[in-house]
């Protein structure tokens, strides 16, 4: 719910043209495939925890699927700069080749931007008290409103 208000707030008071962290361009390379994202709170990150989500992850959620036949498959995913993803392949990506963020082999990922807004809605232990912009919530760690990468499928 406080992310849908952070959103609706930026949209409605902000001005702004909101769309979350969702892919806006897609550039094909000799052996990559680079993803341009709208980021609401630039830099992109792949964000990790406690529970160190980004060691459970395949390819930080993205999948190919080469349409030819040819055996081309992911050999890395990383950030190029604050709004890009670059998908490193083991041969060329071609027309028809379909990328897939949090698609069938893996559900989830960690693509988010910088957003620090804190949430202050998430069992948070009220026995302790707040310290202003840091809420110790009850498995003792603060939650930012990050916007994360929304699930998408595209056919290059």
């Amino acid at each position: 719910g406080e992310i849908m208000g952070n959103a609706a707030k930026a949209i409605l008071w902000d001005g702004y043209d909101w769309r979350g962290v969702s892919p806006k361009t897609f550039t094909l390379g000799e052996n990559y495939v680079d993803i341009d994202f709208y980021v609401p709170v630039a830099p992109l990150q792949f964000a990790t925890n406690a529970n160190n989500i980004d060691a459970l992850l395949t390819n930080k959620g993205f999948e190919f699927t080469d349409t030819s036949g040819g055996g081309v498959t992911i050999t890395g995913v990383t950030l190029t700069d604050a709004d890009t993803v670059r998908i490193s392949l083991s041969g060329a990506p071609a027309a028809g080749d379909v990328v897939k963020y949090t698609g069938a082999t893996c559900r989830y990922g960690n693509l988010c931007d910088s957003d620090t807004t804190v949430a202050y809605y998430k069992d948070q232990d009220w026995t302790v008290p707040l310290v202003s912009g840091s809420p110790i919530h009850k498995d003792g760690l603060a939650y930012d409103l990050k916007n994360w990468c929304c699930a998408f499928t595209k056919t290059l």
